[in-house]
């Protein structure tokens, strides 16, 4: 990479995303620019305000380059020129399509939905080269296709790698599913019990419409209208409809908010997670979390039990690709981090095992900084001169 001058770039940059927060709910941002040197005139979408960053002191030539959050890719194509062809048969997010319907881009930069949030926290701090990078969050389309959240990754501002993730379960009823947690609680309890969880003696079960989860039930199985999501952030959902603290919202991380708000200050025990290879599954700790409702625990503390248990998956995977990878610094983001219960636990956790932890401190660990990760990562591979 060639030396450039990062703290100016990330200074406008920074600027960049309030003007884009402000103005489009996209988090499009286009680079002015046909080529990997010279000055990038970084702006808005549709603004026709600018802010200027020189790279090496050529003149830029004419063109633009756009870049999106939430481009997918198979893993061939990613990190390479894009070829619209095959991402056309492939189910796009929105700022993606918009992205893809630009015909006067000259370039357009592929960036994945949480490398992304990782470059995001890592400009947020300045830091460069390799990191351990935990992504949780709702929901971002990956390189397979599918729709993920529960990530760790390798990655600079160049390139990531997906090293471990949370096994994948079906989103029953798609979008609904996000606005109705208790069918994510009986996804769940549907893997580890099988459909006789509907026998047992918890309130949840006593709750459960059962004609609509029989026909969901019927749809997963049939593979209708349930895409598979690795998301953190659903599975707080679905803890949250298991307490029976909300079955349906009003907002985007509702029942999340509310698992938080009711957690004890202190766990008195912590579930765990079994990792096979890359994937982590959660069926251990939700058949945990069902004994303890068995046993009449009160939900404020099996909900802090879980806040720790993810706490403490965190630093056990981040031990794990330290021993593998030799790296020491680990970049926490995503919308699940705007939880603090998790977030302080996580942070102590992984100082105490002598990591170098990195948060969010100018832009939001959420959406609102993917627009940041993207140029820093568009930045890094213009200057780097090789495919895009």
């Amino acid at each position: 990479m060639r030396n450039v001058d990062f703290g100016f770039f990330y200074s406008k940059v920074l600027t960049l995303v309030v003007l884009t927060t402000l103005i489009t709910a996209f988090s499009m941002v286009s680079l002015a620019t046909a080529k990997p040197v010279g000055e990038l005139i970084v702006r808005p979408v549709g603004s026709s305000d600018s802010i200027a960053v020189t790279i090496d002191g050529e003149k830029a030539s004419s063109g633009r380059t756009v870049f999106g959050s939430s481009v997918i890719s198979t893993p061939e194509e990613f990190g390479a020129t894009l070829n619209l062809g095959k991402l056309g048969k492939l189910e796009l997010g929105t700022s993606t399509k918009f992205a893809l319907a630009l015909d006067d881009v000259e370039i357009k930069v592929p960036v994945q939905h949480h490398h992304a949030h990782i470059a995001s926290c890592m400009a947020d701090n300045r830091i460069e080269g390799e990191v351990i990078g935990v992504a949780f969050d709702g929901l971002g389309y990956g390189w397979d296709g599918k729709l993920w959240g529960g990530e760790f990754l390798v990655a600079d501002f160049s390139q990531a790698e997906r090293v471990a993730h949370l096994a994948n379960i079906p989103l029953a009823g798609g979008a609904k599913a996000i606005r109705e947690p208790w069918r994510l609680a009986a996804v769940y309890l549907n893997h580890v019990f099988g459909n006789s969880f509907v026998e047992l003696d918890v309130p949840f079960t006593g709750e459960l419409p059962l004609n609509r989860w029989a026909t969901l039930n019927s749809m997963i199985a049939g593979g209708i209208n349930s895409p598979e999501t690795s998301s953190m952030g659903r599975l707080f959902d679905a803890v949250s409809g298991l307490l029976t603290l909300r079955s349906k919202v009003n907002y985007e991380g509702q029942a999340a908010i509310e698992l938080e708000n009711i957690a004890d200050k202190v766990a008195t025990d912590v579930y765990e997670f079994q990792v096979n290879g890359d994937e982590i599954s959660a069926q251990g700790l939700i058949r945990r979390a069902v004994e303890d409702l068995l046993d009449k625990v009160p939900t404020a503390q099996i909900s802090a039990r879980f806040h720790c248990s993810v706490a403490h998956l965190i630093v056990n995977m981040a031990q794990k690709i330290r021993e593998e990878r030799q790296l020491n610094r680990v970049v926490l983001s995503g919308g699940v981090f705007q939880n603090m219960w998790l977030l302080e636990h996580a942070v102590q956790l992984l100082r105490a095992s002598d990591f170098e932890v990195f948060t969010h401190s100018r832009v939001p660990s959420n959406d609102g900084g993917i627009s940041l990760g993207q140029a820093v990562i568009a930045n890094a591979r213009l200057q780097s001169g090789g495919e895009i």
